[in-house]
């Protein structure tokens, strides 16, 4: 075999695999969808003031990486904390007064048994309860009413939201009140009666002051949730995108006191733009690999186009020829991946590659 023969073999063997080199490329590429425009997106938890106050703390700043329940900032609690005494003090003294046994009085009248004596004092123990009680709650239903107009003063559009519970707070303190007016009406007929003779054996009646109880704590557990939106935390973990209060600044209930990106790789998706006769061959279900390039080395996730429809034209109206129109997907990224370096933010330019030749691995929107 002459060396001229074997340069031959050999030229036409490179040719070859040049040739197979350059139609795997080629097959390779075909397969390989790139956007021309893609975001990382996500719903921002927004932190409103649920509690009209004066901030006392800021424990975070704009760019930490927190834990859910991790403290934002604190407004002054005095006068929750205030409430919240008087609350339960009321509902303390009222469980004291129903269960403690009334001494009879120092001097009872003839023909009157001891037993109705008994059943005397417990009646004028009882008006003098729901008396004192009733005064009470007189001043903070004022109260109530007071808070409410002042917020609507204070912003002239709040936050539905905090108008209805201010009202509610109203409403409670308004039936806490009537269920005493009603108590001392009860209680005041019976004093009145036990102790008009022929002395009867007719007692007080109790359903009121069991509603009343209720009542009482229901304004406990209103003061302790009002305490408690003294103290904004972040409800999962998140990254703190805006947080611009100062220690000593008012805020009025409704008021957007932290904005806050989810770190939660299920609230974030990647919003692209395909372009051509490639959009066309986009179908829901395609495994696709999400790049961000912006960091110092390239970072990538896995993820599947979960949605894509064709965006209008107003200057091609009635025409739509095949591979001319802007696409937009949706590309939701897989939950069992991690990202340490916290690169996936809102706003962040990405690159999306889906991978058209892989068999499909997804076949519906995502289970909220």
């Amino acid at each position: 075999m002459s060396k001229k023969f074997l340069k031959n073999i050999l030229f036409a063997a490179a040719a070859l695999i040049l040739l197979a080199a350059a139609g795997v490329f080629v097959w390779l590429r075909a397969g390989r969808i790139e956007s021309s425009a893609a975001l990382v997106s996500g719903q921002e938890i927004v932190i409103l003031v649920r509690v009209p106050g004066v901030v006392e703390e800021v424990q975070a700043k704009a760019g930490d990486v927190l834990e859910a329940g991790a403290p934002l900032l604190t407004l002054d609690s005095s006068r929750q904390l205030a409430a919240l005494e008087t609350a339960r003090a009321d509902l303390i003294r009222l469980s004291a007064d129903t269960r403690q046994e009334a001494a009879p009085p120092a001097y009872i009248p003839q023909g009157m048994s001891l037993e109705h004596a008994r059943r005397l004092a417990a009646a004028q123990q009882t008006e003098e309860t729901a008396r004192a009680l009733m005064e009470r709650l007189s001043v903070s239903l004022a109260q109530a009413r007071l808070e409410r107009r002042r917020l609507e003063l204070q912003n002239p559009r709040p936050a539905p939201e905090i108008i209805a519970a201010a009202i509610e707070r109203e409403k409670t303190n308004n039936a806490a009140l009537a269920a005493a007016e009603e108590q001392l009406a009860h209680a005041s007929k019976a004093r009145a009666d036990l102790a008009r003779p022929p002395y009867s054996d007719r007692g007080t009646d109790g359903d009121t002051m069991a509603e009343l109880t209720a009542l009482l704590t229901k304004r406990v557990r209103e003061a302790e949730e009002a305490l408690a939106g003294t103290r904004l935390t972040a409800p999962a973990d998140a990254i703190v995108r805006l947080l611009e209060a100062r220690p000593g600044e008012s805020l009025p209930s409704g008021a957007v006191a932290a904005r806050l990106e989810p770190l939660n790789m299920e609230q974030l998706w990647i919003s692209a733009l395909f372009t051509g006769a490639d959009g066309t061959r986009i179908k829901p279900g395609m495994r696709c690999r999400v790049q961000i390039r912006e960091e110092a080395r390239p970072l990538e996730w896995r993820g599947v186009v979960e949605a894509i429809q064709a965006e209008e034209n107003p200057a091609q109206a009635g025409a739509t020829p095949e591979g001319s129109g802007r696409f937009s997907a949706r590309i939701r990224l897989l939950p069992d991946q991690a990202d340490p370096e916290h690169a996936l933010r809102i706003g962040k330019k990405a690159l999306v590659i889906v991978e058209a030749r892989y068999p499909l691995v997804y076949d519906g929107p995502a289970k909220p």
